[in-house]
């Protein structure tokens, strides 16, 4: 930009992010609750502020040049800032506001409860919860915010322990009476396992059990539970998912020495100067509901 040259305006910069977003200006229009001619004419003049071309059309959707990629992360850390900004000045301190993105662990959905009295403490916060137990990249993705069982070593991240919860090494009685109850956990490798996600291969280990046997990795924590119920095998579940099954006797703990496993829980954020209002706002709630866990 040149001297004397107008600097781009918040709402061009926000008219910007939103179309890389959606991808069509009439999708990010609707989204702003602008008319389209408003949000073209905030683009065209971000473009001529700056002397070059952010879009090009592509299939019927706008893809970034170039010049906008290189431009999109500035953009959104500076969108962030003024969010922060606007979030400590504001009085409304108890009245944490917009969109959260947020990952957590598959086993953490069984805690459907902490999640809804969440929204109802916080009803203007809009809460995108993606269960996946792949550590996303949180600035690339998008994500505001993870939950994660463990640490991690991503040292472009803070991380901060929230608490922890317990899983349980279960079976249907029908698979202990035929195949005996487990000892030590390597012998899990050697018995059907039901998984959320596949296990790691390590020297030393088979990854593949011998027959009968199987591992069995499913797409959600119901799934597994229900195969787990029908005697497919060993899962290592959260304690608050099983309580009732193991009340009637329809499942067992198979690994008395070791269970529970306590797992440590990690709050994960990209490294900011400050946290949005929202963000912090989850952590401290989540650290209300899983600190018990964490205790002694």
């Amino acid at each position: 930009m040149g001297k004397g040259a107008t600097l781009p305006t918040t709402d061009e910069l926000q008219a910007f992010a939103m179309i890389t977003e959606i991808g069509t200006m009439s999708g990010a229009a609707t989204a702003l609750r602008l008319p389209k001619s408003t949000l073209s004419r905030r683009l065209n003049h971000l473009e001529s502020a700056l002397g070059v071309r952010l879009f090009v059309r592509a299939r019927q959707r706008l893809q970034l040049t170039s010049s906008g990629e290189a431009l999109l992360e500035q953009v959104r850390d500076v969108l962030d800032r003024l969010q922060g900004i606007a979030d400590a000045a504001s009085l409304d301190h108890e009245s944490p506001r917009g969109r959260l993105r947020v990952t957590i662990p598959q086993d953490l959905l069984c805690f459907d409860h902490v999640w809804v009295e969440f929204l109802e403490r916080y009803p203007l916060v809009a809460l995108d919860l993606q269960p996946t137990n792949r550590h996303v990249d949180l600035v690339d993705e998008r994500f505001d915010l993870a939950l994660r069982g463990g640490r991690g070593h991503d040292e472009a991240v803070i991380a901060r322990r929230v608490g922890a919860y317990e899983l349980i090494a279960v079976a249907a009685p029908g698979y202990v009476e035929a195949y005996g109850v487990l000892s030590e956990p390597a012998e899990l490798r050697l018995h059907s396992c039901i998984l959320l996600r596949a296990m790691g291969h390590r020297p030393g280990h088979r990854d593949h059990p011998d027959p009968p046997h199987r591992h069995i990795v499913c797409p959600d924590i119901g799934l597994a539970l229900a195969a787990c119920r029908r005697g497919l095998g060993v899962a290592i579940l959260p304690r608050a998912l099983l309580e009732t099954d193991l009340r009637a006797g329809a499942l067992v703990s198979v690994l008395d020495a070791y269970n529970p496993l306590v797992v440590p829980l990690f709050a994960v954020y990209p490294e900011r100067s400050h946290l949005r209002a929202v963000i912090t706002a989850f952590i401290e709630f989540v650290s209300e509901h899983f600190e018990m866990s964490d205790r002694g």
